[in-house]
């Protein structure tokens, strides 16, 4: 975000002279959906949804997670979204994943590829070589539900916001 600030404000300076325009411009932004995005707090967790499904973006959302909060536990909950990209990356997932203290990934949800032409490559691949990994399948939230004092990190581009709801739902009816 700071790079993007700045690359806007460069550009904008060469059409805009006046920086307070620019600046007031800036000050109104407020970032985009799905970008490191605070869903709230559930009990005692704190809850970000992001879009990232590319190990680069995955690194980059878990060191802002570490930044922001440094002394809190940071949880990734991964939907791998094509069977070809996770095998393609499969060694760069593992890398950036096993950077979160726990790691939870679903089953690979892809609407576009066939299960069948990339036998070689399963969540389990992945889930078995990251460190405190964990296949979460079916999507059965309860073994989130254990953290707190957390930040829980939901990353896809699938639709990950089922998992979100429904962890959501679940944390509210404990709390009844």
């Amino acid at each position: 975000n700071i790079y993007n600030s700045l690359a806007a404000f460069a550009l904008s300076h060469q059409y805009i002279k006046d920086i307070n325009i620019i600046k007031n411009a800036l000050e109104k932004y407020h970032g985009v959906g799905r970008r490191f995005e605070f869903l709230g707090t559930y009990k005692d967790a704190l809850i970000y949804d992001d879009y990232a499904h590319h190990p680069t973006e995955i690194l980059k959302t878990i060191e802002a997670a570490r930044i922001k909060y440094p002394t809190k536990k940071i949880v990734a909950i991964f939907k791998p979204n094509t069977y070809s990209r996770t095998l393609a990356l499969k060694d760069d997932f593992i890398k950036v994943l096993s950077m979160a203290d726990e790691t939870y990934i679903t089953p690979i949800d892809c609407n576009r590829e066939k299960q069948s032409d990339y036998p070689n490559i399963s969540s389990d691949d992945l889930v078995s070589k990251i460190p405190n990994g964990h296949l979460l399948a079916n999507d059965d939230i309860t073994p989130l539900t254990k953290y707190h004092d957390t930040v829980l990190v939901f990353m896809s581009c699938a639709n990950i916001y089922t998992l979100e709801d429904k962890y959501k739902e679940t944390i509210c009816k404990q709390n009844i």
